[in-house]
This record gives structure tokens, sequence and C-alpha cells, in this order.
């Protein structure tokens, strides 16, 4: 199963309930046009429509969208339990994410609390695809204390 849960070749989905959004949205992705007559735009923007066929794919694959979310919280939940003790070890720290929260899970990320080269080296052993995905924006070096002060967030 690819990593975003509604897949369409090329371009996204915004889904939101809120229709000054919705229209902030469609002007962007339209050269930041708010009319069409004149092409008169008020906010920069891009051209970011989507193109047929992605859209036929997309449209396709919204039809399983329960199904596929669903399959993702059961695997989520393996993946809790299976980091439980570990986590509960302080080896690692799983995502937390707010009970309101609708998540598609993406990704599952893991924090290790220790150098990460034995937990790889026992992933491989095991024939388990692990990487860095990306590094943490927040640790990166350029950023370092600009933004908010030092453990204002968690992490």
């Amino acid at each position: 199963m690819p990593p975003k849960f509604l897949l369409q070749w090329k371009g996204g989905v915004n889904i939101v309930n809120d229709d000054e959004i919705q229209d902030y949205l469609l002007r962007l992705r339209d050269y930041g046009q708010f009319e069409k007559v004149r092409g008169d735009i008020d906010i920069p923007g891009l051209n970011s429509k989507m193109q047929e066929l992605s859209a036929i794919v997309g449209l396709k694959n919204l039809e399983k969208v329960d199904f596929i979310l669903s399959n993702r919280q059961k695997n989520v939940q393996r993946y809790l339990q299976f980091f439980k003790q570990l986590e509960h070890d302080g080896f690692v720290k799983t995502m937390l994410v707010d009970k309101e929260v609708i998540c598609p899970y993406l990704y599952f990320p893991i924090i290790l609390n220790d150098d990460a080269t034995r937990f790889v080296e026992y992933m491989q052993e095991n024939n388990i695809a692990v990487r860095r995905y990306y590094t943490a924006n927040h640790r990166f070096n350029l950023l370092q204390n600009k933004y908010r002060p030092p453990g204002s967030f968690i992490y």
C-alpha cells in the first residue's frame, strides 16, 4: 500500500469543511485568481490543477477510502502493541495523536532514545526495511533556537 492514503498519481487532495478555506485553496491552485473574466488575482498562486487521468484514479480510490483507513488503523494497533514494552522501558517513543484527530498514519514514526545503529542492524538482519525517512526539521542546525524557545515543543 502506498504511504498516501488517497493515491491519484500526481496531484493531491484537500478535504475541508470550511467554505472560506475551500475558496482560498481553489484560488491558490489557479494562479490566485478570484474571478475568471479578467483573471484578476489577490494572492500569489500556482497552476496546481490536476490533470484528468490523475483525477479519475483519485476518484476510483476515493471509493475505497474507508477500507484503506480502517486497515491502516488495524496496522497502527499492531505497531502500538509491538512497541508498547519498548516504549515502557524507555527505548523508543511513538507518535502521539490527539483522540479528537483522525490521523491517516501516512507513516508510523518512532523516535529511538539511543543510538540507532543496533536497532537498524537488528531490523536488517531480520529482513525488515528501515531507514531514516526525514530528519526532524527542528533538529537542523539552521533552525536551532530560532523560531521557538528551547523545550517549547514536544518531539
